[in-house]
């Protein structure tokens, strides 16, 4: 697929997007698939995506699962709870409450909980997302790896639970452009959207959208007219993510970074732990949910 190729495939997924209906629809977009049908209001679509970027500063992908997900507000409340109840709390309230920016927490302390949420949520989540891999039509003859991967997270088993999942991404890959060809991996997609100029906030919706508008000196109204709304969020993360995590690593140095190749041919012993773990299978549950998306934007007819 030539670069011209994948921008011009883009415009027909920013085309496929449902738009504002002229009279107001009570049912609006909750999941990926959904947003080719229904619409989603801008102020949605502006809440989730900064909560995107916050988990996007601390370096976790977008949990995608969550959309869509039943009884959800309680799975959240669940997952916060650790968050929520520390010396702290009362600060915390009070800076919901007021104008004030500056949190009670440090960085490390917000990655600390930010991460220990995370790896609850997903927890919470997890019977869900292990039923929706396996019965979606990509991996009904990968059961056997996929019961490995559950496994081995319940376990507690880190480093095998992440070299078990690594290679389902690649075959994901394999799949979204319709080859066996093993080097149509997602450094290949990566490296072809780089060369296409197409970067994480070039697909971002919402105030994002409006920013690179701005920018570039187009019309902003335009631009959050022809957003790519849930679409964008999860597209987003992906290439966030996926530029990070199969990164070229050389060293045989310890790295914090969560990096595929330094984790396959280990190369640090610092990287096998739950929350290392977890942003994997995030990634992978987010990367398969994308289907609807790859098959507009890798198609080459």
């Amino acid at each position: 697929m030539t670069p011209d190729k994948l921008k011009s495939n883009l415009k027909k997924l920013r085309a496929s997007i449902a738009r504002k209906p002229d009279q107001f629809e009570s049912e609006y977009a909750i999941t990926i698939q959904d947003s080719f049908t229904k619409y989603t209001r801008t102020s949605t679509i502006n809440l989730i995506l900064a909560s995107n970027e916050v988990l996007c500063e601390f370096n976790w992908p977008f949990p995608a699962y969550m959309l869509g997900s039943k009884r959800l507000s309680i799975k959240i409340v669940l997952a916060l709870i650790p968050f929520m109840l520390t010396d702290k709390t009362r600060e915390i309230f009070q800076l919901l409450n007021t104008n004030k920016k500056s949190s009670p927490f440090s960085n490390q302390e917000l990655q600390f909980h930010i991460s220990k949420s995370m790896v609850r949520l997903f927890r919470l989540h997890k019977g869900e997302i292990f039923s929706y891999w396996k019965n979606h039509h990509f991996l009904q003859d990968k059961n056997y790896i996929i019961d490995n991967i559950k496994r081995t997270y319940r376990k507690g088993f880190w480093y095998a639970c992440m070299t078990s999942a690594f290679p389902l991404l690649d075959f994901l890959c394999r799949k979204f452009f319709n080859t066996k060809c093993l080097n149509r991996d997602i450094t290949y997609l990566i490296v072809m959207f780089k060369k296409a100029g197409i970067f994480p906030r070039d697909v971002k919706p919402g105030y994002i959208a409006w920013e690179v508008a701005e920018e570039s000196g187009e019309n902003t109204q335009q631009a959050t007219e022809k957003d790519l709304r849930l679409v964008g969020i999860v597209l987003g993360s992906f290439l966030e993510f996926a530029d990070v995590y199969y990164a070229w690593y050389r060293k045989d140095a310890s790295t914090n970074e969560l990096n595929r190749h330094a984790i396959m041919h280990c190369a640090s012993q610092d990287l096998w732990t739950e929350e290392n773990a977890t942003k994997v299978l995030v990634f992978l549950d987010l990367t398969l949910r994308l289907e609807p998306v790859f098959n507009i934007l890798l198609r080459e007819t």
